[in-house]
């Protein structure tokens, strides 16, 4: 039964959400994501754990990366999917900016309860002169020799 509720809150998603880059921030609340009804890979998954926590499945946060070449939504930098704890079968990755389960493209980084237990970058930059920092990460499928 939870299978299945997760399976239609996901394509629900696909339908009510409308994916759209510098339409929210990491600061915009479940709320605002509602009124929107537009955002990003962070909000696609926080409006999926708030209806998870709402009728009481686990759910988490999950952070990392897609294979840049399988033509996923928001494979173009860090991503966000969410997990949720599934009786008599453990925690179970589903992705609702794409509308699937995870499976092998994708590469986990962290979990937690939200974006801020699982920011691409923390920490802290002093400097007396201004200064930026830049990185970058490319994910691809590679072959193996046997």
């Amino acid at each position: 039964m939870v299978f299945k509720y997760v399976q239609r809150i996901n394509s629900f998603l696909q339908s009510f959400l409308t994916y759209e880059v510098n339409a929210t921030t990491p600061q915009t609340t479940v709320p605002e994501i509602v009124q929107l009804q537009k955002g990003v890979c962070q909000d696609y998954a926080h409006l999926f754990i708030a209806i998870m926590r709402h009728y009481s499945i686990p759910a988490r946060y999950v952070s990392g990366y897609l294979n840049q070449g399988k033509q996923y939504i928001g494979a173009a930098a860090m991503h966000a999917w969410v997990e949720v704890y599934i009786p008599a079968t453990g925690w179970l990755g589903i992705d609702p900016t794409n509308n699937i389960f995870v499976n092998d493209n994708y590469i986990k980084v962290a979990h937690g309860s939200d974006y801020i237990d699982c920011m691409p970058v923390k920490g802290i930059y002093l400097s007396n002169s201004g200064g930026t920092t830049l990185y970058t990460v490319k994910i691809t499928e590679e072959q193996q020799n046997q």
